[in-house]
């Protein structure tokens, strides 16, 4: 029976620079089911991507609350925090966020050692799986300096999912990717779903995405406009 595994209450999101104050958020309430493969949209400043964080915890509610997997993160610690996305979550970011002096296949492998992933698991080879299956393998040894934009989006969604998180958070993961490589990624994607019960929940303005999404939450001026549920 699927449940909420992220949660946004009444959450409202001001940035404040001097007299200046900006809303990007305006009592936001949302649930994310285990199980679903949903996105965010609405056009830029609409507040989707300051939705995505705080669904994520890389950022603080200005009021509200904002749970994981029914834990109450609003008054945890930083390091409690980061523990939770250690064990919970994977990210895909929309400006990559490799590590430059690492190789393709040391910056997935490093989540897998961040998470303390025995070694008789073979990190290194679940990294290199990944990477393989998303056309990469012949990359695995080259920095994030001598890739591409779209190499390096593939790595950073190989970082996201090899360490097999419950929920996977994307951030326009196909913005720097042709068509076919776009649609590659989202039927990995879309059989981590299936097949692993993997949630995804994905900030986009991709019609590709949207077209595969069993939900799309519209987005405008920080509060949702529409929540649309499709039939698998």
């Amino acid at each position: 029976m699927a449940r909420s595994i992220l949660e946004a209450v009444n959450a409202s999101k001001v940035y404040r620079a001097g007299a200046i104050e900006t809303r990007a958020l305006d009592f936001v309430s949302i649930a994310i089911e285990t199980g679903e493969f949903s996105t965010l949209c609405g056009p830029s400043g609409s507040g989707k991507t300051t939705l995505l964080n705080l669904l994520g915890t890389l950022d603080r509610p200005t009021s509200g609350q904002i749970l994981v997997d029914g834990e109450d993160t609003t008054e945890m610690g930083e390091a409690a925090r980061a523990e939770l996305r250690l064990r919970k979550l994977g990210f895909v970011f929309q400006s990559y966020n490799l590590v430059p002096v690492l190789s393709a296949l040391e910056n997935v492998e490093f989540v897998l050692l961040l998470q303390r992933v025995p070694r008789a698991e073979r990190p290194r080879s679940r990294a290199m799986r990944f990477l393989d299956e998303l056309g990469l393998g012949e990359l695995a040894e080259k920095r994030p300096g001598q890739m591409s934009g779209g190499q390096q989006q593939r790595v950073a969604v190989a970082r996201a999912i090899a360490s097999e998180p419950e929920i996977v958070l994307a951030d326009e993961p196909t913005a720097n990717l042709d068509s076919k490589t776009a649609e590659d990624l989202l039927q990995l994607m879309l059989r981590m779903n299936r097949e692993r019960g993997v949630t995804f929940l994905f900030s986009t303005h991709d019609p590709r995405v949207m077209e595969h999404a069993r939900r799309i939450v519209r987005l405008v001026d920080g509060r949702i406009a529409s929540d649309e549920r499709r039939a698998p």
